[in-house]
């Protein structure tokens, strides 16, 4: 098209007015534009209408780097377009740059979070082998996504694919180490911790992924049950230092991977009883911690343990915000008003107990009416109060770490979200494509050509209009000629000169191409008809085959409602007595601390008692030395 654009230009820039037909024209100089006009309808008669499908193997690469380019833009969607439509292509998957145009595609896909489609081209690239660092890439993107979405029923099979391209082999780059990474977690889900400890034993400490696989055969080795060595990878960890760069996303990692490791080793201490290094463990994790708030409130019950009931409220103080009613939230409040039971204050621990006890039969009594309501759609009612939980966790989709329905959240939860929220979401895109199928077809038959036919009818048209002028232009000249040649004879005009035989062969070629470009004229409106007919009926055969996954998707949906309500209920219960379970314990709250308050007014009766006691024992003694 840029090549119609410029011919198209230089004919417009040719003279038009009437002034061009001076008899005085040269004859070659006339020519020479006849020719020209001839090479342009050779340009449009040597090119087809429509635009074919990339054939050689440059067309094909051209075809990829068009996709770059509109990646490098920014055009995600454009490029994968190109991208898809290249892979798809049997011509395409034969060349050398088959297995990296499925990395590539495999890569925004996860980028746009398609997590399905991107582990489906990873796999496409294993299957088809590369070289080493080819497969790493593959590898390690898949197992990194299979792990996201809890996708370990192929765990085996990839791993067997992964090992037989060669993969391994990549060990020692950071592509490697990521792969001898996620290999062990792949290989840790199945329980084969044996092998795991082999990966992880080739990632170099110096990597990205040193810290995380030093931690993670921490976490193997606890569940080998041989903690003494856990303690040791901790606490090995947790003293490493960070030499990633302040501010950015690999040393916030690394940092957190240090707060993990000295919560875990501080929790192995606790365990086996050294308090102290418990202690010196829990402060070693950073101000703003995801797990801040764990080794504030493990430190406030290790602090009380000690009997440091000051320190244990000062601990409690970087709680941070444990969310609304949830279990831990509950806890905190309950902890709370049993230390001042312990600090002695007990009319304020009762004042608290009593207070958390009224929040919580209130909350139970607006849950169970809110439940009450829902009319045969549990899950619509937990799915989005989880939502509404998680706008400010880190994945989205999981509530905070200490809502009601945190406290709810199990595999199967997780499992029925997915599965509610992806059917929903199928359905959205579905019907915002019928949608667009059904704008496209209204444009189609309102309009007779579009893009690239409508820009060549208008260029054939110019060039027509061209040679009809340049055919007056040579009719004129011709009459010029004979007339000339008529006034030099003093005679009848004979008209035999060279130039009038020139002028005449000028004039049949013009006609001759005058009809040529009438032709392709008429051949591109039928081509843009032909293309209009061809995408309406492709439209209409995508809308049905979409129509069809409709009818499909409905079912599934029918499918999954009731098992998907089902866990919702199961769930909502759990909330419920759970609320019931926090209710009881606030109340049994109040008893505990009258209790510890009546066992302290005894014991102060009691030092009364045997202050009373010892005081008379002494003055019966001041009496008997009185009387002696």
């Amino acid at each position: 098209m840029l090549a119609t654009v410029g011919l198209s230009a230089a004919m417009l820039a040719w003279p038009l007015s009437a002034s061009a037909h001076d008899i005085h024209v040269n004859t070659q100089q006339l020519a020479k534009d006849v020719q020209r006009l001839a090479d342009t309808l050779r340009f449009y008669q040597e090119r087809s209408p429509l635009a074919g499908a990339p054939v050689t193997e440059a067309d094909q690469r051209r075809a990829l780097g068009a996709a770059e380019i509109e990646l490098g833009l920014g055009h995600t969607d454009r490029a994968l377009s190109i991208l898809l439509g290249r892979l798809a292509d049997p011509a395409f998957q034969a060349l050398p740059e088959y297995v990296d145009t499925l990395l590539m595609t495999s890569e925004i896909l996860e980028q746009e979070a398609e997590d399905v489609g991107a582990m489906l081209y990873a796999e496409q690239a294993l299957v088809k082998g590369g070289d080493p660092e080819q497969m790493a890439e593959a590898g390690a993107r898949w197992f990194r996504l299979a792990r996201r979405n809890q996708r370990n029923d192929r765990l085996v099979e990839i791993l067997d694919l992964w090992r037989a391209r060669g993969g391994a082999s990549a060990a020692g780059t950071e592509t490697g180490s990521q792969v001898m990474y996620q290999v062990a977690f792949a290989l840790r889900a199945q329980g084969n911790r044996e092998e795991a400890r082999t990966f992880l034993a080739r990632v170099p400490s110096e990597s990205a992924f040193g810290s995380r696989a030093a931690y993670l055969a921490g976490v193997l080795f606890v569940e080998d049950g041989n903690l003494t060595q856990a303690e040791r990878w901790f606490g090995a960890v947790m003293d490493w230092a960070v030499v990633a760069e302040p501010g950015t996303t690999q040393h916030a990692l690394e940092q957190q991977v240090r707060d993990l490791a000295a919560l875990s080793a501080a929790r192995l201490r606790y365990e086996r009883g050294d308090h102290e290094g418990a202690d010196v463990a829990y402060r070693r994790i950073q101000e703003g911690s995801p797990v801040l708030p764990e080794a504030c409130w493990e430190g406030a019950y290790l602090a009380l343990e000690q009997g440091k009931h000051r320190a244990a409220e000062r601990r409690m103080q970087c709680v941070m915000d444990l969310g609304p009613r949830g279990n831990r939230g509950v806890d905190a409040q309950m902890f709370k008003a049993s230390l001042m039971a312990h600090m002695e204050q007990y009319d304020r621990s009762i004042e608290r107990y009593e207070a958390l006890h009224a929040d919580l039969v209130q909350e139970r009594e607006a849950f169970v009416g809110a439940v009450a309501s829902l009319q045969g759609r549990p899950a619509e009612f937990m799915f989005a109060a989880m939502e509404r939980s998680a706008a400010a966790n880190d994945d989205g989709v999981s509530p905070g770490p200490a809502t009601l329905f945190a406290d709810a959240w199990t595999p199967a939860v997780d499992q029925a979200y997915r599965v509610d929220r992806g059917l929903k979401h199928a359905g959205g895109e579905l019907g915002v494509l019928m949608l667009d199928i059904q704008v496209i077809a209204q444009t189609l038959r309102s309009e007779k050509a579009r893009g690239t036919l409508e820009l060549r009818r208008k260029s054939l048209e110019s060039l027509l209009q061209e040679i009809r002028h340049q055919e007056g232009h040579a009719r004129q000249a011709l009459q010029a000629a004979s007339q000339t040649h008529a006034s030099a004879a003093g005679a009848v005009a004979h008209d035999h000169t060279e130039d009038a035989k020139a002028l005449r062969g000028l004039i049949e070629h013009l006609q001759v191409m005058g009809a040529a470009v009438e032709a392709e004229i008429t051949e591109a409106d039928r081509a843009a008809e032909r293309r209009r007919t061809e995408a309406l009926a492709l439209l209409g055969s995508l809308y049905q085959e979409l129509t069809g996954i409709e009818t499909d998707l409905n079912a599934l949906k029918a499918e999954a409602e009731a098992p998907v309500n089902g866990v919702a209920q199961e769930a909502l219960e759990t909330v419920q007595a759970g609320l019931s379970d926090a209710a009881m314990r606030a109340e049994f709250g109040v008893l505990d601390t009258f209790w510890l308050k009546k066992q302290h007014r005894t014991r102060e009766i009691e030092d009364l008692l045997q202050l009373k006691k010892e005081t008379e024992r002494q003055v019966l003694e001041a009496i008997q030395d009185l009387s002696d």
